[in-house]
This record gives structure tokens, sequence and C-alpha cells, in this order.
């Protein structure tokens, strides 16, 4: 198991690794709720990089139903 530190939520931007690491994703996860536009937009974009404020994926994160997590799964019927 890959232990990744959590991003440092006074830094002045995040890259799209930082925001998958404190959503505990992967980069292709945050990619692609980029791509559906389930999550903010990029507070910037230097050059080709999508950059974040921590607060804003911090509070968008919050907002979420359940944090992103899944809901539980239903107890299966004994039949």
């Amino acid at each position: 198991m890959v232990v990744v530190a959590k991003p440092d939520a006074d830094a002045d931007w995040w890259v799209t690794a930082d925001v998958a690491a404190y959503l505990g994703v992967t980069t292709t996860t945050v990619a692609s709720y980029r791509h559906r536009q389930q999550m903010p937009d990029p507070d910037r974009v230097i050059g080709r990089t999508p950059v974040w404020r921590p607060a804003t994926i911090i509070e968008w994160h919050e907002l979420r139903p359940g944090h992103g997590g899944r809901r539980p799964n239903r107890p299966r019927r004994d039949d």
C-alpha cells in the first residue's frame, strides 16, 4: 500500500496531484471529475497546468454528499 502525504493546506496553489492526494484518489480520477464537470474549474491555469487554491477544493469537498464517499451497500437479503 502506498501512503501519500496530504498536501499543505497553506500552500498558494494545488496542482492535480495535490487535489488527488487530498481526495484520496488518483490523478486520473481528478481528470475524470474535471472532464465530467464534477468539480470546480481551476482557479487559474499556469501554462497548461490547472491549479486550484486549497480553500476551493477543501470547501467543495466538504459540501459533497458523503464527502465523496459512496453510499454504503445495502445488506443482502437472506433468500
